[in-house]
């Protein structure tokens, strides 16, 4: 805040610029405070009762000063009071000003005031106290509802992190995965009986998905560029499976290890 510097030796020649500048130097600290208030506020009393108003603090406009309650109007205006002291020329004129406020219907509007009781608890408010929608921060694609089921087929839900995790369980619960190793088989036909090999599962119905594939420890591609082993799925039982493995009569596939996915469903 500015101040003046009181206490220097000699006798100050007396001039009006004097109290003025006391007067701006608290005034403006006064008005930077209340700007962190707000333009329009009732700060303590004002009670409205029937048909009047209390006395309380206000901010009117940026500055603040106190409220002298009568008669309840549409509005609070400033107002203004001032008293004489004489002078050495000109006789008395007005020094003194004492600034308040009052009710008036001229005045601003009292719906535009906010009691400061009222913004410190609705600052302090973690509810929406503003009523924002989902929509005006561009989120009104999102469902309202959330669910913890991974079962649930709907599109107005969003699955938790619950949900996925049950989802990853219910997999690795349902999911059998193996390796079967098999060597060097000799080349076969699609429809010979050779190179049938059973897998046990376990599962106890043949209602399940699989997928084969395989490894080796030598692949040469067969010439016209297909895969050197075929595998398919010949017989789907409720406790074993049986993949024929085929090997290309011109394929040169060695050590082969066949492994497979299995999805109860």
């Amino acid at each position: 805040m500015n101040k003046i510097i009181p206490y220097n030796t000699g006798i100050l020649l007396g001039f009006q610029k004097v109290p003025e500048r006391m007067q701006n130097s608290y005034t403006q600290a006064i008005e930077m405070l209340v700007k962190a208030i707000g333009n329009n506020v009732i700060i303590s009393g004002c009670i409205v009762s029937g048909s009047t108003i209390g006395n309380g603090v206000v901010v009117v406009n940026g500055k603040i000063m106190p409220f002298v309650g009568g008669a309840l109007k549409t509005g609070i205006a400033e107002a203004g009071s001032s008293q004489n002291e004489s002078y050495h020329t000109g006789g008395p004129k007005p020094l003194y000003v004492d600034v308040y406020a009052m009710p008036s219907d001229a005045g601003e509007p009292l719906t535009n005031f906010v009691r400061l009781s009222t913004a410190k608890a609705h600052y302090a408010h973690k509810s929406n106290p503003h009523e924002v929608t989902k929509a005006q921060v561009a989120l009104g694609n999102l469902p309202n509802a959330k669910s913890d089921s991974y079962s649930l087929d709907s599109s107005d839900n969003l699955a938790t992190g619950k949900a996925v995790k049950q989802m990853v369980s219910h997999l690795l619960d349902n999911v059998i995965t193996g390796s079967k190793y098999i060597g060097d088989p000799e080349p076969s036909s699609v429809d010979d009986t050779g190179n049938y090999w059973v897998i046990t599962h376990n599962i106890g119905h043949t209602n399940y998905v699989v997928a084969l594939s395989y490894s080796t420890g030598k692949n040469e591609a067969a010439s016209d560029g297909e895969t050197d082993i075929l595998l398919r799925l010949s017989d789907r039982g409720t406790n074993t499976m049986t993949v024929h493995v085929h090997e290309q009569d011109d394929s040169d596939t060695k050590d082969i290890t066949l492994h497979y996915f299995i999805l109860k469903t």
